[in-house]
């Protein structure tokens, strides 16, 4: 029963994936439609991208508390 705890805890980390592949293309196409806006566009993607990347990792440890418990 702790396996299947464990899996449900880590299905939030393919939204955590698709939300980053999401912001990704997001940048691609907004360098491609305006390339002087590079500095903004990546600095603000790459903060959404860390936050994102902090969900996954707090689910990642959630998972693990409920293994080990």
């Amino acid at each position: 029963m702790k396996i299947l705890a464990t899996a449900i805890c880590l299905i939030p980390l393919a939204g955590c994936a698709l939300g980053i592949g999401m912001i990704f293309s997001g940048l691609l196409y907004g360098l491609t439609r305006n390339p002087s806006a590079y500095d903004v566009v990546f600095g603000l993607s790459l903060l959404g991208m860390s936050l994102i990347e902090m969900f996954g990792f707090i689910c990642i440890i959630a998972a693990a508390f409920v293994y080990m418990s």
